[in-house]
């Protein structure tokens, strides 16, 4: 770039410079001599030049014993540091000798590109601090500190302000403690290295195996460890390795896994396979060896309840059988088994950090994918997540690019992508597999066939290797793998025979590993030929056995696996599937009825395919892999049309749709059974199916006729499913609010269930009749809330229990006694918590936050939301219900923006919603906009709450309560006069003590917008809120009543006294929406007050320094003033301005751009 003038401008740039000394160099040179300091630095600078290589950096200058270096990024400059500080250690080690001590010093920041170096005080800054740092010290900046503070990659220890030579301004200095180790807490059982994440032998019967050196994968490996460095300090990462087929994701993932391993950190890995169709493969391959490790003592106390569910997974551990709880609900079971394996995760990295490796992510079953999805939102820290896919295989539609994007919306994820070699890569793996035949032709040759996939230059160079006359004009292989495979069967053929190729061929079509029994059986061989057959196949490098207990052979990569397949004609393809069917079929093992199920399928055996789908199907119900489910049953669906058991499917896919949250899926294929059917009763069995999909999808209307159909064709078929058709029809009353008609039906389903002997719904019966009369203010709803919980004790029921218990805890919080409701909702909590009924967990926490919320006990309020989010399956109602509760504390405790992003996230399925939870979404949306002062936009939020309150009969006062309170900020005197009106007209005849209290909170809002004195008023609101256990309302309304009465003189001190408590209290409850509405008001106060009108010149920049968060102390060493006199200045401008704390300062000075806001220099 050049000026007016030609000239070159001057360049500016952010880097990262480093400088390192080595210390004492010249007295050692005095003592040692000429020689032995030419050793000395010649280690040294062998050393400190292989990390700037390693870490990318640049050498700008080296003079004598001084480096200066410049790095891209911070963290690249602090591994570079931490890798010298490493191998010098080694150094002194081996060579006492010649001590390397080096002083090290980095900085970030902007300077100017001249003659290929840099200038600027950044770089002076650097260079002063290597001149302080003592031998064996790595001294960084602040702004270095902040940069990577969050990469994990070594402490850092507070040194304090420095002043530095040359450097005007003191510098906050920090040291990286190369002397602590990162490594892992090595306490725990002691595991291996799993089998698949081994590295291959390096040498065979033949030479060449594998590469043993890591090419071109220097930088991806770094950005890896940098992941793993935060989960040793308590971080949680997720990263995802993508590449094509045989680049090097698997050599890659195994040298992170040694590397871990050896800084005691516990490395679990698995992989997946796309046919076997196992639940949750990868997971369960990863943890098994760990589980097995605890022991089943341990395991049973650690997961409870849901021991049962590790045995379903792991039925190889010896624990107790599990209990099959048949009343826990279809849509529970898949968060027991996310449950269970969270759990074992977050135990493991209780006792050190976790790496844990999901190869071909690409292949993995739904409930994997599920898995991964829900980890992402759960773990807490210490654990690194990597998992591995291939790019070319994940298209647009496919399921994990969904989930990818999904986590790169919320910026869960890491990238690290690698590419094909290059010429020089492809030539380091020849140097280093074929050292005496390595040529610049052989190397352009193999790059040219290979297209630098590391995999087929192995491939490639193999060949080679077995023939001793090749060379780069001719390789005997063809361009592709696929000949490279071919060949080397064919010669396998040649040594033995046509059934070794028959046995290839079939291993090739099952597609996942197989054990030798399985071998066995397809061969069609004796035992030694078939043993000699698989040894010539290892041998020859398409086969491989990993290092495990049970002999298991599998493909050494998909791409040989494929080359194989590909040979195979057609027609024998669908014989070779039945085979495989049957072989597998003979181990007995239910946990291979989907894999028998797709091979069936393939062959052509729509019979057996349909029998063991169907199995499949439901032992992955039973682990809670509803996506499996829908796959299998989808196969079934297919292989089964226009046979005897096509309803039967139908009806089993539409249940598992339904589970899985797919209502428009589940709403079709229900249809479509409907229509197959005759039977009256499955008839009936499917509209009650259809009637729950309906109602998911906000067709309450459809569900009410659904249900009614079922009633009116089970009425000649008197029995326990009529009881259970009017229970359904009771509660989709009750979704609509209609009271009335709730209490008729549940009265009906009552007499039926105890006709038929139904205790299940008579419970639900009691719970809905007690919900709707206490809406309806009859007195006797209570205790039909309790007698329907002591019920459901009794019965020692699950589901039905648990929904009585939320009844009452709602019931109660309707009457205002927040402290009961909480006791009720924890007595649920336990209930579904022994019972491990997830889904009623996440519905019971959300509730449990509105209670705290209610109480002031944010924190708690704050900790059961995020539990509610984190078990509630998307697309629930309890989905919706759980983030409007986190975004409704967010929002409270000040976090507006993010709470308001939150809200709009579930606006569509919360339009879907009750009434009720509509109502509550718009009110509390409205209550996030107040605290982010758009006023407007809260009042129309506002408003549509109340609409849906007025046009629906028995709802709370939530809707009113917010609106008032923004009528209020917007000083609305006829928005609140219309809004009195509307509240006396909706709670005519109704005295309860909440009513009450809003009808004295919104008097006290229309005096307030009338100019008239409204302190009493809101002082009495404060009482009745105390009365009530409110207690963050109780000082809100206290503290607005102290701003009432400082608008009379004599009351003014006092006023301040009282107010300054009140916002105390509400910082302590972690209340800041409350805290910003006081600040509004008294904004009010001294909006008309100019910047030079209460505040003099020092006044004003003492103010400036307190918004910013400055204490009193450093606030006196900025302007030069003593301790002691500090603390009157501070008093005199909350005295000037009329305020009592610090934050209302703070608010002033938002309100007053016009302030001097120049800082004086003066470091941290």
């Amino acid at each position: 770039m050049r000026g007016r003038d030609n000239t070159r401008v001057p360049r500016r740039v952010v880097r990262t410079y480093l400088f390192a000394d080595l210390r004492d160099y010249t007295a050692f040179v005095e003592t040692r001599g000429d020689a032995a300091a030419a050793r000395l630095l010649r280690a040294y600078r062998s050393i400190v030049r292989a990390e700037i290589r390693a870490k990318r950096g640049v050498e700008i200058k080296t003079e004598g014993d001084s480096f200066y270096l410049v790095f891209n990024t911070p963290g690249d400059a602090v591994r570079c540091a931490l890798g010298i500080a490493r191998r010098a250690k080694a150094h002194n080690e081996r060579h006492a000798d010649l001590p390397l001590r080096i002083g090290i010093g980095i900085n970030t920041g902007e300077a100017i590109e001249h003659d290929k170096a840099y200038v600027g005080s950044a770089v002076i800054l650097a260079s002063r601090l290597a001149q302080q740092a003592e031998a064996g010290r790595s001294l960084v900046t602040d702004t270095v500190r902040s940069l990577v503070r969050t990469g994990g990659l070594a402490p850092m220890r507070d040194l304090g302000a420095w002043k530095l030579k040359g450097v005007a301004e003191s510098v906050h200095v920090y040291e990286i403690e190369t002397t602590k180790s990162s490594a892992a807490r090595s306490v725990g059982p002691s595991l291996r290295l799993p089998a698949m994440l081994l590295p291959p032998p390096l040498r065979g019967a033949t030479g060449l195996v594998v590469c043993p050196e890591l090419v071109q994968r220097e930088l991806q490996l770094a950005a890896l460890l940098e992941h793993v460095g935060a989960a040793a300090t308590g971080e949680s990462r997720i990263v995802a390795v993508a590449g094509e087929a045989g680049v090097g994701k698997t050599r890659l993932v195994r040298e992170l896994a040694r590397v871990a391993q050896e800084d005691g950190f516990y490395v679990f890995g698995g992989r997946s396979h796309a046919s076997a169709a196992l639940p949750y493969e990868p997971f369960i391959a990863a943890l098994r060896p760990y589980a097995e490790s605890r022991g089943t003592e341990i395991l049973r106390r650690l997961l409870g309840t849901l021991t049962g569910e590790l045995r379903r997974l792991l039925p190889e551990i010896d624990l107790a059988p599990a209990n099959e709880d048949v009343t826990i609900p279809d849509d529970e079971r898949r968060e027991r088994f996310l449950r269970a394996i969270h759990l074992l995760l977050e135990d493991a990295a209780s006792l050190r950090p976790v790496v844990l490796v999901l190869e071909d992510m690409h292949e993995a079953d739904a409930a994997s994918r599920d898995l991964l999805s829900y980890l992402a939102t759960t773990l807490h820290g210490g654990i690194c997540v990597v998992f591995t896919y291939r790019e070319e295989d994940v298209g647009p539609t496919h399921p994990l690019r969904a989930l990818i994007a999904g986590f790169d919306r919320e910026r869960r994820l890491s990238h690290v992508a690698l590419p094909p070699l290059d010429a020089a890569g492809v030539e380091r793996m020849i140097k280093a597999l074929v050292p005496e035949r390595a040529t610049g032709e052989l190397a352009q040759a193999v790059l040219e066939r290979s297209e630098g996939v590391p995999y087929y230059v192995e491939e490639l160079l193999k060949t080679a290797v077995d023939e001793a006359d090749a060379g780069a004009d001719r390789l005997p292989l063809p361009r592709t793998v696929r000949d490279s495979v071919q060949m080397r069967l064919a010669r396998l053929m040649g040594e033995r025979g046509r059934p070794i190729a028959d046995l290839l061929e079939a291993a090739a079509i099952a597609a996942i590993p197989l054990g030798y029994d399985v071998l066995l059986d397809l061969s069609g061989r004796g035992d030694r030929d078939t043993g000699e057959d698989l040894a010539a196949a290892v041998e020859a490098q398409l086969l491989e056995r990993p290092p495990t207990q049970q002999e298991i052979y599998q493909f050494r990569h998909t791409l040989t696996r494929d080359a194989v397949a590909s040979a195979i004609p057609e027609s024998r393809q669908t014989l070779l599937h039945v085979r495989v069917a049957e072989a597998l079929e003979k181990l007995r093992d239910d946990r291979q009825s989907a894999t028998i199920a797709r091979h069936f399928a393939a062959g052509g055996d729509g019979a057996r395919a349909v029998r063991y789908a169907r199995d499949g199907a439901r032992a992955a119900i039973r682990v809670g892999a509803y996506a499996a489910a829908i796959d299998l049953l989808r196969l079934a669906a297919t292989q089964g049309a226009g046979i005897a058991e096509e309803v039967d499917v139908l009806f089993e896919l539409g249940a598992a749709l339904r589970s899985a949250g797919r209502a428009d899926e589940a709403e079709d294929v229900l249809l479509r059974a409907r229509d197959l059917t005759r039977d009256e009763q499955r008839r009936a069995r499917i509209d009650l199916e259809l009637a729950a999909v309906l109602r998911m999808e906000g067709q309450r209307v459809e569900a009410v006729a659904s249900v009614r159909r079922a009633i009116d064709a089970l009425q000649a078929h008197q029995g326990p499913i009529l009881a259970e058709a009017l229970v359904h029809h009771a509660d989709l009353a009750w979704a609509e609010n209609d009271l009335r008609e709730t209490a008729r039906l549940a009265e009906d389903a009552l007499g039926a269930a105890k006709r038929y002997q139904a205790p299940s719904v008579e419970v639900q019966a009691l719970t809905l009749l007690g919900a709707a009369s206490v809406r309806l203010g009859q007195d006797e709803g209570l205790e039909h809330l309790a007698e329907a919980t002591r019920r459901g004790g009794a019965l020692a029921l699950g589901a039905e229990a648990v929904d009585a218990h939320m009844e009452l805890a709602r019931a109660l919080l309707f009457r205002g006694r927040n402290e009961d409701a909480l006791d009720a909702v924890k007595a649920g909590l336990a209930l579904a918590r022994a019972r491990g009924l997830e889904f009623a967990q996440a519905r019971l926490l959300a509730h449990a936050t509105t209670i705290c919320v209610n109480l002031g006990r944010y924190e708690e309020a704050r900790r059961f939301a995020e539990q509610s989010v984190a078990l509630a399956r998307a697309g629930t109602i309890a989905a919706s219900a759980a983030r409007v509760s986190l975004a409704h504390v967010m929002s409270d405790q000040g976090e507006g923006e993010a709470a308001l992003a939150l809200f709009d996230s579930v606006r569509e399925d919360s339009e879907r919603n009750e009434p009720d939870r509509r109502v509550i979404y718009w009110s509390y949306r409205a209550q996030a906009l107040l605290g982010l002062d758009r006023l407007d936009d809260a009042w129309e939020s506002a408003t549509r709450a109340v609409d849906l309150t007025a046009a629906t009969p028995g709802m709370g006062m939530t809707a009113f309560l917010n609106a008032a309170e923004i009528a209020e900020a917007r000083r609305d005197g006829s928005g609140i006069e219309a809004l009195s009106r509307r509240f006396e007209d909706y709670f005519a005849g109704r005295d309860t003590p909440p009513v009450r209290l809003v009808r004295l909170e919104i008097a006290a809002i229309r005096e307030l917008c009338a100019g008239r004195d409204a302190a009493m008023q809101f002082s009495e609101v404060a009482d009745t809120y105390a009365t009530l256990g409110a207690r963050v309302r109780a000082s809100y309304r206290r503290a607005t009543a102290a701003i009432a009465r400082m608008n009379d003189s004599r009351a003014r001190a006092s006023a301040r006294r009282e107010l300054a408590t009140q916002m105390r209290d509400l910082e302590s409850f972690g209340a800041l929406r409350y805290v910003a509405a006081l600040n509004r008001q008294l904004r009010r106060r001294t909006a008309a007050r100019s910047v030079s009108g209460p505040l003099t010149r020092r006044q004003q920049r003492v103010a400036v320094l307190i918004s910013r968060g400055w204490t009193d102390r450093r606030i006196a060493r900025a302007i030069g003033v003593s301790d002691r006199a500090v603390g009157g200045l501070v008093r005199s401008v909350l005295t000037g301005l009329g305020v009592a704390t610090r934050s209302q300062v703070a608010a002033w000075v938002a309100d007053h751009p016009g302030l001097p806001r120049t800082a004086p220099a003066l470091a941290p």
